[in-house]
């Protein structure tokens, strides 16, 4: 029954401080943003939404630490929390409402970055920039298996190019050159239309046979080269979606190609939402029973300040470790990692 009680104490708590913030964060951003924006209703409608979820990512952990701090100021203020432990209530299960809630919503989180939600802040800034419905990639090249690829105009969206030249290598020497207008991503694999094959082959004398050229109508190839991970890698967006960072780390493990940045996203993506529950047990430790001998204005003040000055700090390294400026594991992962023993430590210390 005190759990129920406290379950939903913390999460009208939650909602109410949660949607606070979300309406402030994107109320300042659009009105900042209003003047690129453009005239269309709809589109309006939807930068909002994707910056709402943008948002998440600052105010949800946030809104996790500072209902607690709510929840047990209005425990105190009610004396509630003192007739609990006089009922024989202990602190560890005052406490575990407050972790388990945390940590579920924390994981659910975690879990809307193996969905389209990942890419809600870029979908923000297409509208802004008046891209929305048309994303284009201009003049690619990279190397994919023993190929180079110029692609003149990407459209990851409609996973379609425009100007597509692919240089075959053998034993690192060019051995054909297939060129294409037109070319379709489907079924795994990319579908070049009406173009040509040049075919250069190894000539050791004047009397060998010189370069050939043949049409197709369509030609199938390049198996497993994804237009929306190539554009990300490409433009070296810092945000992946869980699957397309983890399909992003396959494809360019075969070409023994950089990955730490996909790493670093990964990284941030599931460690960064987990400091919420770690900080509300610290947190929790130092909240008094009765307010008596505490100014719980005092405290609350400072619960929230700290708080906001852990998470500025562990928000910039996560930045920094995406933009490859920091190392991930050093900036994020020592931090959360020395977080979790202090909570630990403090957890145990809880009767």
């Amino acid at each position: 029954m005190l759990n129920f009680y406290l379950i939903k104490l913390y999460i009208r708590q939650i909602l109410t401080i949660f949607i606070a913030l979300e309406i402030f964060y994107a109320g300042i951003d659009f009105i900042g943003a209003s003047s690129l924006l453009p005239d269309s209703a709809n589109l309006r409608l939807l930068y909002a939404i994707f910056t709402l979820g943008t948002a998440m990512k600052i105010t949800l952990p946030l809104s996790l630490i500072f209902a607690m701090i709510a929840s047990k100021i209005y425990l105190i203020r009610t004396n509630e929390l003192v007739i609990a432990y006089a009922l024989g209530a202990k602190k560890r299960e005052i406490l575990k409402p407050f972790i388990l809630i945390s940590s579920i919503i924390s994981i659910l989180y975690i879990a809307l970055y193996a969905t389209p939600f990942a890419y809600f802040d870029q979908m923000a800034q297409s509208i802004k920039k008046d891209k929305y419905f048309v994303s284009v990639t201009k003049n690619i090249f990279v190397k994919y298996d023993n190929s180079y690829i110029y692609i003149e105009r990407l459209f990851p969206a409609q996973k379609s190019a425009i100007g597509v030249r692919v240089f075959e290598l053998n034993n690192d020497v060019l051995s054909r050159v297939i060129v294409s207008e037109n070319a379709y991503f489907s079924q795994n694999k990319w579908t070049l239309y009406d173009g040509k094959i040049i075919n250069k082959p190894l000539v050791s004398g004047i009397q060998e046979d010189g370069i050939k050229i043949s049409n197709f109508k369509q030609y199938d190839i390049l198996e497993g080269f994804d237009p929306k991970i190539v554009d990300k890698i490409y433009e070296g967006g810092g945000s992946y979606s869980l699957i397309d960072a983890f399909d992003a780390i396959l494809m360019l493990k075969k070409q023994n190609a950089n990955i730490d940045k996909i790493v670093s996203s990964i990284v941030t993506t599931v460690v960064i939402p987990l400091f919420a529950p770690l900080i509300v047990i610290i947190i929790f430790f130092f909240v008094p029973i009765s307010s008596r001998f505490f100014n719980l204005t005092l405290f609350s003040s400072g619960a929230i300040f700290l708080t906001l000055a852990a998470w500025g700090f562990l928000f910039a390294m996560a930045t920094l470790s995406q933009n490859d400026t920091v190392n991930v594991w050093l900036a994020v992962v020592a931090p959360f990692v020395l977080l979790f023993f202090t909570a630990l430590f403090f957890y145990k210390k809880i009767s």
